[in-house]
Parts: structure tokens; sequence; C-alpha cells
């Protein structure tokens, strides 16, 4: 259960209206039901809360930030609404002397304007989708979206899963299965994602993805997942401009990942290059431009020998509220190179060695060069809590730093040290 504590809240009754709260650290928010209501107060049923400590860090503080939706009661100003659903009422608050008929009321139909499940070889072009999507599944295969103009393509109010979860399988422009590809299209304003990648070979080139994430939890423009082995690869996602979202602006997280307990998983042979992203990180804290986790390889193996690694390179990462590039609980195994990063509040780049249990565990295995670190970061490489045999194989080399660190205790020749960093 959650308490809020506000001075502000009105003597109305908004029992079963729904809570969206960032809640304690706010690496992700969570979401319930108004369970009973007083003047300067409510109390709600967290949705999936459990007791492990990893969740506990979002348990509601003072001081953390809320909103409410779904209460008639709560409509105070123009153009809030409220809809009834067992009525089937829509209240609309207007101007006053207005009316409905001077208006279009438009309401959301359907979850997907196309469903493309199995399907191969199949072309949408030069199409406008408004409160839809594009659905595909593990068996679609060489089909390819080109020209779309997609808004408001998911929205939700509840994230029942929890906050590992956010709805990614259900949310944005689902390119699932083998081989696919979404090209020279603009992606806009989704409650989860803009697009969701599970499988292998898919392409993602010259969009403009933006304004998704607005529930501030794992959903990113461009999701990246698994199937149940952890692994997916191939993937090239090339000349993007990403903005404006909640948390990571492109994010891998392994289906095994989920509410605190991680097994690992792989993001091999793909390519990530030339984008440009900014203004992520609006709504959430500790996250990234580009964000993996958790135990994350980026490498390609055989006979004990790395054949391949995936590369994160020539990308425009800036202006955003974390890390520009982001390895998270000891993902380890990529390329970071010729990347321009800046106005990045936390980092440049950023090495987590943090495991599931415990303080220290350990990233490794990196080649990091030829990258420019400009102004406006706390640092331009941040490592944190590396065990003994953190950064192991890991190579940091001809990277440019425009400028030099802000003073800090403990730092000699811009290397600074402090507690388990």
């Amino acid at each position: 259960h959650g308490l809020i504590i506000d001075a502000t809240q009105p003597a109305s009754d908004l029992t079963d209206a729904v809570v969206h709260v960032a809640g304690g650290l706010n690496w992700a928010a969570h979401t319930g039901m108004v369970s009973a209501s007083r003047p300067g107060g409510l109390d709600y049923v967290v949705d999936n809360f459990d007791a492990s400590p990893i969740i506990e860090q979002l348990r509601t503080v003072p001081g953390n930030r809320y909103y409410l939706t779904r209460s008639r009661q709560l409509l105070d100003q123009p153009s809030e609404f409220y809809y009834d659903p067992l009525a089937r009422l829509l209240y609309l608050w207007l101007n006053v002397g207005d009316h409905p008929n001077r208006h279009r009321l438009e309401a959301k139909m359907r979850e997907w304007a196309f469903d493309l499940s199995a399907a191969q070889n199949a072309q949408l072009q030069n199409l406008k989708i408004r409160a839809a999507s594009v659905k595909m599944d593990i068996n679609s295969a060489h089909n390819e979206l080109r020209g779309l103009d997609a808004s408001y393509i998911s929205h939700y109010l509840r994230n029942v899963g929890g906050p590992f979860s956010g709805r990614w399988n259900e949310t944005g422009i689902r390119l699932w299965g083998t081989a696919n590809t979404l090209r020279d299209s603009k992606i806009r304003t989704s409650a989860g994602n803009g697009v969701s990648l599970l499988g292998t070979g898919h392409t993602i080139s010259n969009c403009i993805i933006a304004f998704t994430d607005y529930a501030g939890v794992y959903n990113s423009p461009i999701f990246i997942t698994s199937d149940a082995s952890g692994y997916t690869s191939g993937h090239q996602i090339l000349g993007n401009t990403l903005g404006s979202t909640g948390r990571d602006s492109i994010l891998f997280l392994a289906t095994a990942a989920q509410n605190g307990a991680w097994s690992g998983g792989a993001l091999s042979n793909s390519r990530i290059a030339f984008n440009d992203i900014s203004d992520y990180g609006r709504l959430a804290v500790d996250l990234g431009g580009l964000y993996t986790c958790c135990n994350v390889d980026g490498a390609t193996w055989s006979g004990g020998q790395v054949v391949s690694r995936s590369y994160i390179d020539h990308n425009a990462v800036h202006d955003g509220q974390g890390s520009g590039v982001f390895f998270d609980n000891m993902s380890h195994g990529f390329v970071v190179a010729h990347n321009l990063l800046w106005n990045n509040a936390t980092s440049g780049v950023q090495l987590n060695g943090y495991p599931p249990v415990g303080d220290q565990g350990s990233n490794y295995d990196f080649t990091i060069n030829n990258n420019t670190f400009g102004p406006g970061q706390a640092q331009s490489i941040s490592v944190q809590a590396q065990n003994a045999g953190g950064l192991s194989n890991t190579y940091i080399s001809n990277n440019i730093f425009v400028t030099p660190p802000q003073a800090r205790t403990g730092c000699t020749a811009g290397i600074c040290a402090g507690q388990t960093n």
C-alpha cells in the first residue's frame, strides 16, 4: 500500500482513481488504484509491488512527484475529460460558452492498424496511422515499413506488470521475427515504446522517433529485447533521430530481467551508429541515452574466443538527464568508438558493475576509443562498483576530453577515486 499526504488534495471521493508515482529512487514509476481519500491525503494499492530489495527502492518517500487520473471529481479546467466505461459517457470540460458540436472528438478504437503476424515480404508504404500501431510476431520475416507517419501509437494508464515490464511487448511498432525493416518514418507519442525489436536481423534507419515512455518506466523510442534464451543478434540501428522520452532512448533489456533477478543475455553482431540522441530521462533517473541491462554480453564467442562484437559508433548523444552510454549491472563486451557526447548530466560513458546481490561486480572486455567527450558532464567516463576483477581486458584509448573534470576530492590527473568507484 501507499500513502500520499498533500494539502492540496480536495475533499472529493477519489476512490478507484489511478495514481502514477515517481516513487523512491525513481529509476521507474509505479501505478496503483486509490482505495480511500480524504481532504489532504489518499491511500492506494500499488500494482504488482513485491518485497524484493530492488523494488523496495521505489517505495514512495516524501518529495516524490505523482499525478492522478481517471476521476470525474478532478475535472476543473478546460480540455480535461473523463470517460465512464460502464455508462459509456464522456465528460468534457470546455471553455465557458463553448459547445462540443464545435469540435471534432476522436477516440482510440483499436491497438493495431495492421497485423502482420506470420507475414513475409509484406510492404507498408507512405501511410498515416493515428492512435494505433503495426504488429508482427516471431514468425514475421522480411517485411518493410517505409514512409510511415504514426502518432499516438500506444497508450496505457496502469503498469500492472511491475516497473521492469513497462508493457514492452504490447506497445510501439512491433518489429518482431527475422530481418524486418523500418525506415524513413516518423513515430511519435506513446505511453510505451516507439518501436520494439524481438528476433534477429532487424533494421531501423532514417527515422524520427520521439515523445515516448510518458509512463516513465522501461520503455523507449527503440526497445530491444530477447526471447527466453536471453539472446538476440544482427540488428542495425542507423541514422535515426531519437528525442524526448521518459527513460532511455535505446534500451536493451534481457527478457530474464524481471523485478530484481536476472540471468544475463546478449546483444551480438549488432551496430548502433550515426544516430542523434537527446532529451532522454525526462521522468526517471539512473538511465542512459543508450542503456543495457543486465549482465549483457556484446561479444560473440566461438571456441572460447571472441569472433565479433557489437558496435556503438559515430553517434551524437547529448542533452540528457543521465549517462550518454550506460552499461549497467555487469554488462560487457561492447565497442564504443567515434561518438560525440556532451551535456549528459551524469557522464558520457558509465560502466556500472553492480550485481544482483552485493555491492560490487564487474564490467570487462570493453574497447572505448576515439570518442570526443564534451562539456556539461559530471564525469566523462564513470566507473562504479567494480570488484578486483573489474575492467579486465578493457581498453580506453585515443579519446578527446574537451574540458577537464570538475574539481573533486581524491582526483589525480583527471582520475577520481571514491567509495567503490
